[in-house]
């Protein structure tokens, strides 16, 4: 056990924020000369941990996000030849793919404003020697051609180069003596293997904390898997400061490990507690009695058809990153918070209705402090006081933005071309990726009325309340294929079955790594398999699926898929085999377990829950008793 490692795994509710609060203030006091780095996933959790800060003048601490610390360490490197040298050698197949191909589509336009500012010729020697420093630029896209680093590709490279140059690895090591980062389960691995693997220069000490139930996006790496289990795991936070005593029980047996049971602590649990399962195929009228409930949907497709925004859905969902099985999903390009939100097109489209928000209050010098901060992405020239004659002007463009902005003929791309309010090489970057021109295309009243109901709405997705704690809470059983989240099937096995997160997780990677073998074998995916293709693998198959079956079989979780497996052994063919290995499967159900759990962990007073009851005919008996066996009153409308 590496006791300068601590891994602090805590269900929700537990005080990790509180916890890395009173550690920091508990390091100052015994140590004052300390540096102490906390690293966090998201703005909000930076603000807040800066607000508990902010009575306390200690310039040995630093709070950042993954991406402001990252940017902020390695940005005095960019203009080092031999790290620029490095960027050209990580990003050289994408690079020449652009310029051996460019009378791709998807190139044409990218090519096209190369050569307007650098002349005709291009190579990839011409495109490194043009490249005098790297830089991040703030979106999900890379820019390839000019040094550019996305939101991953620069975590992805401050990996690379602080584990290929030591000194950089030294300097991360011994300038900080303690570090803290939260929410280690969603911050990518190689983030967390650079911080450890910084330990071996120095004395200082790493502590990540989290929670594995709540980690919506697959970011687990098997190797830093078995580095987390030389790291101490002795601190508890066995306490919940969030919800009544009533819906913490209901969350120890939803949670299903004895190690992580907590007790509660809540100031509220002198009051009757509700906590409820509604069985009913009449989601509305009971959403509809529930109207001081902040309710949590999926939001899928159907959800943006009735709020006005299907065409922005589809074409979002048309981006490899926000597709079926992409990175992210369609809520995530969507996010209201522009510090969180990432995406290049949707970022700027929040700020902008922001600025009609404000010039609606007449408040036009929020507007100017809010282009001013964003300078990267807005020409500030097109803002700045000084170049109005008169404020007159001012309001007269910003009245141009409001305009336009609610012109229900103007698509998105109408829009921003007729404000010029983004700078040029912004709005390229997004022009330049083909991926979005349909999304470019969609009317912006859509965007307006996805940004009015959320405004209006007192809902939001089940991932995307994460942190939050609100009095009541209504949970919707919804299913989805983007992002993949199978309740009913999460339903049918925990109607027969406890279920332990670690177990059903450890299961699945099993299953993946079972069939990931299988397809590397045959060179294929079984996706993709056809009758002609199964029949030229036919041994090569049935070898591998007796050694799964030889593996897994004696795993309880098996069960969901043993008919499968008889059906394939009795009737070997290309369908009943796709039938049996289908990556997604258990992956959706574990996910959906995760769901439940982070929704139902943000009540504080009230929680209920929405079954619909069509979609549980099969074992509606089974589950009502076991909702009842965890602590829920189940009622059957």
């Amino acid at each position: 056990m590496n006791n300068r490692c601590y891994l602090i795994n805590a269900p929700a509710g537990s005080g990790k924020t509180t916890f890395i609060h009173n550690k920091i203030m508990e390091i100052t006091l015994a140590e004052p000369k300390a540096k102490i780095l906390c690293i966090t996933y998201t703005n909000r959790a930076m603000n807040e941990l800066n607000e508990r800060f902010q009575y306390y003048s200690n310039n040995n601490l630093e709070v950042y996000t993954i991406h402001s610390f990252v940017n902020n360490f390695i940005d005095i490197y960019f203009k080092n030849r031999k790290i620029i040298d490095e960027y050209f050698i990580v990003y050289k197949n994408e690079i020449s793919s652009i310029i051996e191909n460019q009378n791709d589509e998807k190139n044409l336009n990218k090519i096209s404003k190369y050569k307007e500012k650098y002349g005709e010729k291009i190579s990839f020697e011409i495109v490194k020697s043009n490249v005098l420093k790297i830089y991040y630029n703030e979106t999900n896209f890379n820019g390839y051609l000019y040094g550019g680093l996305s939101h991953d590709e620069l975590i992805r490279f401050f990996n690379i180069i602080c584990n290929k140059y030591e000194n950089i690895l030294f300097k991360l090591a011994n300038i900080y003596d303690y570090i803290f980062i939260d929410e280690y389960q969603d911050t990518p691995f190689y983030v967390l293997e650079t911080f450890y693997n910084a330990l071996k220069y120095s004395k200082s000490k790493l502590y990540l904390l989290g929670d594995r139930m709540q980690q919506i996006y697959d970011n687990n790496n098997q190797e830093f898997d078995r580095l987390l289990r030389n790291f101490n795991t002795n601190i508890n936070l066995k306490y919940n400061y969030r919800s009544t005593d009533k819906i913490v029980k209901v969350l120890n047996n939803i949670y299903g490990n004895e190690k992580y049971i907590q007790e509660s602590k809540a100031n509220d649990n002198y009051i009757q507690s509700k906590v409820l399962c509604i069985i009913t195929d009449d989601y509305e009228s009971i959403t509809n009695e529930f109207k001081d409930y902040y309710k949590l949907f999926l939001l899928n497709s159907e959800k943006y058809n009735q709020i006005g925004a299907r065409t922005l859905y589809s074409s979002i969902s048309s981006i490899s990153d926000y597709s079926f099985n992409g990175k992210y999903n369609v809520s995530d390009a969507l996010n209201s918070n522009i510090e969180e939100n990432k995406d290049a097109l949707f970022k700027p489209m929040y700020i902008i209705n922001y600025i009609v928000e404000m010039y609606n209050k007449n408040n036009f010098g929020a507007i100017i402090r809010v282009i001013q901060k964003y300078n990267k992405i807005f020409d500030i020239v097109k803002i700045n006081i000084s170049d109005f004659s008169q404020i007159k002007n001012l309001k007269l463009y910003i009245k141009k933005i409001h305009d336009e902005y609610y012109n229900k003929d103007n698509s998105i791309s109408d829009f921003l071309i007729k404000i010029q309010l983004l700078k040029q090489e912004y709005f390229d970057i997004i022009t330049q990726n083909t991926e979005y021109e349909q999304v470019m295309n969609t009317k912006i009243s859509e965007f307006v009325n996805y940004v009015n109901y959320i405004k209006n709405s007192d809902c939001s997705t089940q991932h995307g309340v994460k942190g939050e704690g609100h009095d009541n809470i209504l949970f919707v059983s919804e299913s989805s294929t983007n992002p993949n989240i199978n309740i009913y099937e999460f339903y049918k096995l925990y109607s027969k079955k406890n279920i332990c997160m670690d177990d059903l997780d450890m299961f699945n990677k099993l299953y993946l790594i079972s069939i990931n073998k299988l397809e590397e074998k045959i060179g294929i995916s079984i996706n993709k398999l056809k009758k002609e293709s199964y029949d030229k693998f036919y041994f090569e198959i049935n070898e591998t699926i007796q050694e799964i079956y030889d593996s897994l079989n004696s795993y309880e979780y098996f069960d969901l898929i043993k008919d499968k497996y008889n059906i394939y052994i009795s009737k070997p063919n290309v369908t009943s085999l796709k039938d049996f290995l289908k990556k997604g499967y258990f992956t959706s159900i574990l996910f959906a377990y995760k769901i439940f759990y982070v929704g139902c962990s943000r009540a504080r007073k009230n929680l209920v829950v929405l079954i619909k009851k069509s979609n549980i005919v099969d074992y509606q008996k089974e589950l009502i008793k076991k909702l009842e066996d965890i602590g829920f009153e189940v009622v059957i409308k």
